[in-house]
């Protein structure tokens, strides 16, 4: 006995055909292409290295950053660390990415909106 109706949106009996269903649904990315991303960690030493953060959120990387380096440096302020994240959360708020703590050391950034980060 069902106790449910059939629809149309019901899996297929193979792969292929419940995969072309779902993407007539609009389930995956328009096109022939899937969209990728690479996690990557990334050693924080210095704050003059933003562009090239900005350079690898662009491309789509999601960071992994140990900063224990610049919060443990004597030369570098907590103001100006603060600065610096403040205008890579700026970049990313622009472009739909997120940014996040983990841990005392480490923050993970995401490139775009398709990519969230947990609260």
């Amino acid at each position: 006995m069902k106790f449910w109706k059939k629809e149309q949106y019901d899996f297929k009996s193979s792969v292929d055909e419940t995969l072309g269903c779902l993407q007539k649904l609009g389930a995956f990315n328009s096109g022939s292409h899937h969209t990728r991303y690479l996690i990557k960690k990334y050693r924080l030493g210095s704050l003059d290295q933003i562009e090239d953060i900005k350079a690898e959120l662009a491309s789509g990387s999601v960071l992994i950053m140990n900063a224990s380096e610049v919060l443990g440096s004597e030369t570098i302020s907590a103001l100006d660390f603060k600065r610096t994240i403040d205008q890579l959360r700026a970049f990313l708020n622009v472009n739909g990415g997120s940014i996040g703590r983990i841990g005392e050391n480490y923050l993970i950034m995401t490139p775009n909106g398709q990519i969230k980060i947990s609260k």
